[in-house]
C-alpha cells in the first residue's frame, strides 16, 4: 500500500507553535485597508478627499466568498453534482459618520446616480457617465517587512523582523492579500438607527454589488499612506506587497 504523506503525527504544542511561526504568525482582522476608487460621476468626483477620508472611516469590512451553484445528475447509480455558474457574494462596507455626515450624503448622491429620485429609469452601469467603480480590500501583515538598503543586503531580499538586521532598519507594512471588486457600486445603504439614549458615532452600513472580484496578482501602481482606523498605525501599502 502507498505511504501516507502527510500522517496526523507529531501532534503537539510545540508543533503547533512552530507551523504557525513559519507562518509569522496569525492573521488579525484588523488589519485591513479599504479603497473606494471615485466613479465616473462629475458631482462625485469634485471633492477627492471625501474618498480617501473613507479609508480612515471605514470601520468594519469582509473578504466575500465564491460559491459555484450546481446542477445534480444521474447517469446510472447515485446522483452526482457538477458546477453550473458561480456566485459572488455582496461586500458590506461599515463607515464611521462624521458629525457633518458628509459620508450619508455622498452614498445617497452615488444611489441618486443609479435611479434618480422621482424617476422610474435607472443609467447605464458603464461607460464615461456610468456609475461602477472598483473597490479594493486589503489584508495587511502584522509582522511586515524591513526596509532593504543595499549596504545590509546586497541580495536585495526583505530582511526578516527576527534578522538582526531588523534593529537598524525601518518596518513597512505590506499586504499580503488583495481584492479588487470589479464594476462595484452601492445597491443598499442600510437604516441608521436613532435613539435619544445613544450617544455613540453613527454607523453607515452600505452594501455593495459587483461582476466579480479577482486577487489583484498585477503590480501595484501608486503609492498611498493610510491609517488603519482600528490601530492608528500608519501603514504604507507597496507596490510589490
Amino acid at each position: 500500500m502507498p505511504t501516507n504523506v502527510n500522517p496526523p503525527d507529531n501532534m503537539t504544542l510545540e508543533a503547533f507553535r512552530g507551523v504557525m511561526a513559519e507562518g509569522d504568525g496569525g492573521a488579525k482582522p484588523a488589519r485591513y485597508v479599504v479603497r473606494i476608487n471615485a466613479p465616473p460621476i462629475p458631482r462625485l468626483l469634485g471633492n477627492s478627499a471625501i474618498w480617501r477620508d473613507l479609508s480612515f472611516l471605514c470601520e468594519a469590512a469582509e473578504l466575500p466568498g465564491r460559491q459555484f451553484l450546481l446542477n445534480e445528475n444521474r447517469y446510472y447509480g447515485p446522483m452526482f453534482k457538477t458546477p453550473a455558474s458561480v456566485e459572488y457574494q455582496d461586500l458590506q462596507l461599515t463607515f464611521l459618520c462624521r458629525d457633518k455626515f458628509r459620508e450619508r450624503q455622498l452614498f445617497d448622491d452615488w444611489m441618486d446616480k443609479i435611479q434618480p429620485i422621482g424617476t422610474y429609469e435607472f443609467n447605464y452601469r458603464d461607460g464615461a457617465n456610468g456609475y461602477a467603480t472598483t473597490i479594493e480590500v486589503f489584508q495587511m501583515s502584522d509582522v511586515g517587512e524591513a526596509a532593504v538598503t543595499p549596504a545590509t543586503d546586497p541580495t536585495g531580499l526583505p530582511i526578516p523582523r527576527a534578522n538582526p538586521l531588523f534593529t537598524n532598519q525601518t518596518l513597512k507594512d505590506t499586504h499580503v492579500y488583495r481584492m479588487v471588486f470589479e464594476k462595484a457600486y452601492p445597491v443598499a445603504v442600510l437604516a441608521q438607527p436613532l435613539s435619544g439614549s445613544d450617544g455613540d458615532y453613527m454607523r453607515l452600513q452600505v452594501l455593495f454589488t459587483y461582476v466579480r472580484w479577482t486577487r489583484g496578482i498585477e503590480e501595484y501602481k501608486d503609492q498611498f499612506q493610510l491609517v488603519t482606523p482600528t490601530t492608528g498605525i500608519s501603514q504604507f501599502i507597496s507596490p510589490t506587497g
